[in-house]
C-alpha cells in the first residue's frame, strides 16, 4: 500500500523532505495528507519534552495536559516568558497507545495546536516555529474590549524582524480559544477561534542558519517555544505534529527530476525511512493499481479508517 504523489505527466523531485511537483510545492489550498501527530501534552510520553528558561521556572505552574503562566513581570522581547522544547522534531510519531515511537531523519514542517487563555487585557501571547535560519513567530495581543492584534512575524539573527502579516480579532478574555499554528511547504497559517478567516502569508525559501557552512538547510537549537510576557496565560491540550517527510534514498526522483508518462505514477510509503516504492522502483504503470484502501484491519490493535486528504488552511 503506497500513497499516489505523482500524476501522469508531471515532474516529481523530492528535495528536504519535501515533495516538488514541476519544481514547486504544493499550493497552501491543495489537499495533502494529515500530518502525523509527535507530542501531546496530556500523554505520558510528553514528560520532559518542554523546558522554561533557565532561572525562570516558577513563573510556571504545571497541571494535568497544561500549564499557567504568570508572565506578568516579563520585559517584551526577553524570552523569559518561554518554554522550548528539547527533543528534536524527527520522523517519529505517536503511537496507537500514546507513547512516542523515536524517528531518524530531521523534519521542517510542524503544526502546533493549543488551547489558550488570556486572564487580562495586557501582555502578548507567543508561538514560535523554527525552521533553519528562520523564526516564525505567531503572537496574539489584547487591545481593547473583546479585540486583539495577531501577527505572523519572520525573525533572523542576520536580518531584521520582518512582520509578514497583522489582523484584529474578536477574543474574549477569560475564555479558552483553539489555536492553531502552522508551517508546512513554506506557507504559514494561525488559525484562531473565533476569527472569520486565518492569517495566511507564504515565503520563498529559508534562510540558512549561521553555523550551517555547508549549506544543508540544517535547523539547530530548539524548534518549538510557547509562552508570553506582561501578562497571565493559561495553556492546555498542546499537540505538535509534522508533516510527512521523505527520504531522499533511491535513484528515481532523488537526483533529479522523475518525469511522468502519460499512463505512469510516482508512489511513496508514508513511513519514508523504511519504506521501498518509487525511490527504488521508478514510476508504476496505471495497470499496477488495483485499488484504494479504506481501512488498516491487521493486526487487530491497530483497525482504523484510514484518514483521507484534507484541505490546506487557506483553502477556504
Amino acid at each position: 500500500m503506497k500513497r499516489v504523489v505523482g500524476l501522469p505527466t508531471e515532474s516529481v523531485q523530492i528535495a528536504k523532505g519535501d515533495v516538488l511537483f514541476d519544481g514547486k510545492r504544493l499550493p497552501p489550498e491543495a489537499p495533502r495528507p494529515p500530518p502525523v501527530p509527535f507530542y501531546d501534552s496530556r500523554l505520558p510520553s510528553a514528560a520532559g519534552a518542554f523546558v522554561a528558561a533557565t532561572g525562570k521556572e516558577a513563573l510556571w505552574k504545571q497541571h494535568d495536559g497544561g500549564w499557567n503562566l504568570d508572565a506578568r513581570e516579563v520585559e517584551t522581547g526577553s524570552n523569559d516568558g518561554l518554554q522550548s522544547m528539547h527533543r528534536p522534531l524527527t520522523d517519529g510519531y505517536l503511537a496507537s497507545d500514546g507513547s512516542l515511537v523515536r524517528g531518524e531523519n530531521d523534519v521542517n514542517d510542524a503544526v502546533v495546536e493549543c488551547d489558550v487563555l488570556l486572564r487580562e487585557s495586557h501582555g502578548r501571547l507567543l508561538f514560535e516555529l523554527a525552521e533553519q535560519g528562520d523564526l516564525f513567530r505567531f503572537s496574539l495581543e489584547p487591545t481593547k474590549a473583546g479585540r486583539a492584534i495577531a501577527q505572523v512575524a519572520r525573525l533572523s539573527a542576520s536580518s531584521p524582524d520582518e512582520t509578514l502579516a497583522s489582523k484584529e480579532i474578536p477574543l474574549q478574555l477569560g475564555v479558552w480559544t483553539h489555536l492553531r499554528c502552522s508551517n508546512v511547504d513554506n506557507n504559514l497559517a494561525f488559525e484562531i477561534a473565533g476569527a472569520d478567516a486565518p492569517i495566511c502569508v507564504g515565503y520563498a525559501e529559508n534562510r540558512f542558519e549561521e553555523g550551517d557552512h555547508l549549506k544543508e538547510g540544517r535547523t539547530y537549537g530548539s524548534r518549538v517555544r510557547f509562552g508570553g510576557e506582561g501578562g497571565a496565560f493559561e495553556f492546555r491540550s498542546l499537540l505538535i505534529l509534522r508533516d510527512l517527510c521523505y527520504t531522499a534514498r533511491g535513484t528515481h526522483g532523488v537526483s533529479e527530476p522523475a518525469d511522468l508518462g502519460p499512463d505512469e505514477y510516482f508512489v511513496l510509503g508514508d513511513n519514508s525511512a523504511s519504506s521501498q516504492d518509487s525511490r527504488e522502483w521508478g514510476p508504476i504503470h496505471a495497470s499496477w493499481i488495483v485499488g484504494r484502501p479504506i481501512w488498516v484491519v491487521w493486526p487487530p490493535a491497530s483497525v482504523r479508517r484510514l484518514p483521507a486528504a484534507v484541505p490546506g488552511p487557506c483553502a477556504r
